[in-house]
């Protein structure tokens, strides 16, 4: 019997691009530190409950942390504010 291991592997640079869109979006929008957590978390696609779960926050502290996130990004929805962050 043998075994079969999948690797995944990110493109050269894929995390730290990400980071860096997050970051430079955090200081667009005035977002706090824990604010841009969370900004990182929703660009994984984490839910509120993952977001809490890794932030060893409330699902409802996470729920305020999301919606402050997009009040201040200026957007409606998830998928707008990934938008955003492609921008």
């Amino acid at each position: 019997m043998g075994w079969l291991v999948i690797e995944r592997q990110t493109p050269a640079g894929g995390g730290s691009a990400k980071r860096l869109r997050v970051n430079q979006a955090a200081r667009r929008w005035s977002l706090t530190r824990r604010q841009e957590q969370v900004l990182g978390l929703m660009a994984a696609g984490a839910t509120n409950a993952r977001i809490a779960a890794n932030l060893n926050i409330s699902e409802r502290t996470a729920e305020d942390h999301v919606a402050a996130v997009l009040l201040r990004s200026g957007v409606a929805t998830r998928m707008e504010l990934l938008s955003a962050l492609l921008e």
